[in-house]
């Protein structure tokens, strides 16, 4: 456990100028999904109340959060990983990354417009911003991790243990970040469903 928060703190302040860019990224991909949910016509309003709608109609059981959200992240995080085989690495994962924290935006107004301010603000802070704290977290952590490797192989260096072993430790730390955000988003949506059937 030492090791665990020496090697963290370590890293942390090693990458602490690329980890603070990519919550830049993260905080300008929100703001666009802010954006284009203002200005789009197309109605993100009506696939949350569907969602909402089968969740209830199937009471709860058909619409499993904690599968569906390890399939979409173990998928995300691999095409993540997969970037390093081709020379657009850092252009994909910002791509990624920016892709991913735009639809939070987009949720975020969502959940706001259906619930009204009061309702929509605990929704929000319960089902949003809560789990993504932490999901995001997890990315941010991976995407460091894959820039480092891409920057290694870059510039030419050898295959070291020591270094693959750190960067597993990495990947697990940031898969248990984004694995307790499901477990969170599992949880708060039962809140989200009761508040939504009181509308």
């Amino acid at each position: 456990m030492l090791y665990g928060d020496f090697f963290m703190k370590k890293y942390i302040m090693k990458n602490f100028s690329m980890i603070i860019k990519l919550g830049i990224v993260c905080a300008i991909g929100i703001v666009i999904g802010i954006i284009i949910y203002n200005f789009a016509d197309y109605s993100y309003i009506e696939i949350i109340k569907n969602i909402f709608d089968q969740s209830k109609s199937e009471d709860f059981n058909g619409v499993n959060i904690l599968v569906n959200g390890l399939k979409n992240n173990v998928v995300y995080v691999s095409v993540c990983y997969l970037s390093l085989i081709c020379i657009f690495t850092p252009t994909i994962l910002l791509f990624l990354l920016i892709l991913k924290c735009t639809s939070i935006g987009i949720y975020m107004c969502s959940i706001l417009s259906l619930f009204g301010f009061s309702k929509g603000i605990l929704c929000v802070l319960l089902g949003v911003i809560l789990p993504d704290i932490f999901c995001l977290l997890g990315y941010i952590l991976i995407c460091t991790n894959i820039l480092n490797i891409y920057n290694n192989i870059k510039e030419g260096m050898k295959f070291e243990f020591f270094k693959s072993i750190n960067s597993m430790y990495i990947l697990i730390i940031s898969l248990s970040l984004i694995s307790f955000a499901i477990v969170i988003e599992q949880l708060t949506s039962t809140v989200m469903l009761n508040l939504y059937n009181k509308i």
